[in-house]
């Protein structure tokens, strides 16, 4: 009878570990959904924020961009058209080869710098879709991608 008793006392105890052990790590686990979530929360803030970027209407010139990259406009300007992204036409322009035209990289502004003579000129501006295109081209992937990678600007001279 002492024997059976002690058996049962045993059992009892492990039972009881294995309910401390099953709860403690419900809590860890629920911890860890917390956490994710809360994570969650901040990359989809993150990722509507950027949406909400690229589909924004506005333009910038090429130096705002190559500020972010702490290059000149003429080096960023070089570099796109040595990957073959652009070239420059004998007016100064730089416009996109046929491969990017119609993607909504670019915008073309033009301006009248001589009024009394009628002078304009145009300028090209990139889109924050132009914007995203030339991160990613940066990191060596596909336009639509956005991620890590070696950075490309460092391979064209």
């Amino acid at each position: 009878m002492k024997e059976e008793l002690c058996i049962d006392t045993t059992n009892q105890l492990e039972e009881k570990n294995l309910i401390l052990k099953s709860h403690c790590n419900i809590q860890i686990e629920r911890e860890k959904v917390r956490q994710l979530e809360s994570e969650n929360m901040k990359l989809t803030e993150k990722s509507e924020y950027l949406d909400m970027i690229t589909k924004s209407p506005n333009a910038v010139p090429i130096t705002v961009i190559a500020k972010d990259y702490d290059m000149s406009a003429q080096e960023m300007n070089g570099w796109l058209r040595c990957i073959g992204v652009q070239y420059k036409l004998r007016c100064g322009t730089w416009v996109l080869y046929q491969a990017y035209v119609g993607n909504g990289y670019t915008k073309s502004n033009t301006f009248m710098y001589d009024p009394v003579n009628c002078k304009t000129a145009v300028h090209t501006q990139w889109t924050q879709k132009g914007r995203r295109f030339i991160y990613a081209f940066d990191k060596g992937k596909s336009p639509e991608t956005i991620g890590a990678g070696s950075s490309a600007l460092q391979g064209c001279s």
